[in-house]
């Protein structure tokens, strides 16, 4: 995997578990303590990270236990050497509690099918600081609530300031480069 990715990206375009971890214990001792790079230090590179935690993931982390020399961010758990990133498929209250640990967290905002609480989980979602926000839905389906699948984050551009763990000062386009956007558009 690691080698097809290096194929099609480049590699000083990329964020790896070995940059994040640097000359710390764990990875995870290095997002629970030091924390992931800034922004300033990542713009314009790329993180990936793989969603499975069956056979690839058994292989990949070698059992679970080391991910030295890989391309990419495993699927983890909060009490893993591995952990970065964090899947919390239910939106919840307590999400925020593993964001303000330091790890960057996936939930999702609805499911298949769509549960009667749509808006509500999209919501909670939204609160919790979820670094990423996925749907199963395309864009403008209807669900059971009468709800629309895609939504725009709150006062985006298209980022946010994160509303657990950013300073309270922080500023959409502290985030987003706006000349960037601007060229986007």
């Amino acid at each position: 995997m690691d080698r097809i990715l290096l194929q099609v990206w480049p590699r000083d375009r990329l964020i790896t578990p070995a940059d994040v971890q640097g000359d710390a214990a764990t990875l995870r001792d290095a997002v629970t303590k030091k924390g992931w790079p800034t922004l300033g230090e990542t713009r314009g590179k790329a993180l990936f990270y793989v969603n499975e935690r069956s056979t690839f993931h058994e292989a990949y982390t070698r059992g679970g236990l080391d991910i030295g020399g890989r391309a990419l961010f495993p699927e983890s758990h909060p009490d893993e050497s591995i952990g970065a990133i964090v899947i919390l498929n239910t939106p919840a209250a307590s999400t925020a509690d593993v964001v303000k640990q330091g790890f960057i967290v996936r939930t999702m905002c609805d499911g298949v099918p769509a549960p009667p609480t749509t808006d509500a989980d999209r919501e909670t979602a939204l609160a919790s600081g979820a670094h990423i926000i996925s749907t199963d839905y395309p864009v403008g389906t209807t669900g059971p609530d009468g709800g629309v699948s895609a939504f725009e984050i709150p006062a985006g551009a298209p980022s946010r300031c994160n509303p657990v763990t950013a300073p309270p000062n922080c500023k959409p386009t502290d985030i987003e480069d706006a000349n960037l956007l601007a060229r986007i558009k």
